[in-house]
């Protein structure tokens, strides 16, 4: 019996990005793991070993959203989001400035390494919830 397949999947709110970069963070020394909390948004990350950082970007948005198919005016449709949303220097649409860390790791990363998924929670206890259609990466209360 799959504990994942009995999962009560409920969409938390929030999409997340992930990838891992092929880049030493430049605060690596100090800090391996790491979260910039915003408003309707949250960015983390943590060493990924081998001269790699392993980043998550969660921001809060209705349920079913896709990203935009590349195109010849916007070949990296993920990234560009990704950098309105973490912008360190204009701000994003809340007129948030981020710490330039966030920008950092996704600049290190392919928009072919981006992935997109739903945040879901439910009332199991389970890590990371898949079938066919959509992945979940579940909060674990």
């Amino acid at each position: 019996m799959r504990i994942a397949a009995q999962a009560d999947r409920r969409f938390s709110g929030f999409t997340c990005y992930a990838a891992l970069a092929n880049h030493r963070a430049s605060n690596i020394e100090d800090v391996s793991y790491q979260i910039l909390l915003g408003e309707k948004k949250y960015f983390v990350s943590t060493d990924g070993g081998g001269e790699r950082q392993q980043w998550f970007a969660l921001i809060r948005e209705p349920a079913g959203g896709v990203d935009p198919e590349p195109t010849d005016e916007d070949p990296t449709p993920k990234l560009t989001r990704l950098r309105q949303e973490f912008s360190c220097s204009s701000g994003d649409a809340d007129g948030n400035v981020w710490d330039p860390f966030a920008l950092e790791l996704i600049d290190a990363s392919a928009e072919s390494d981006i992935k997109r998924r739903a945040l879901c929670g439910g009332s199991r206890r389970v890590g990371h919830v898949e079938d066919a259609s959509t992945t979940c990466l579940r909060h674990v209360p």
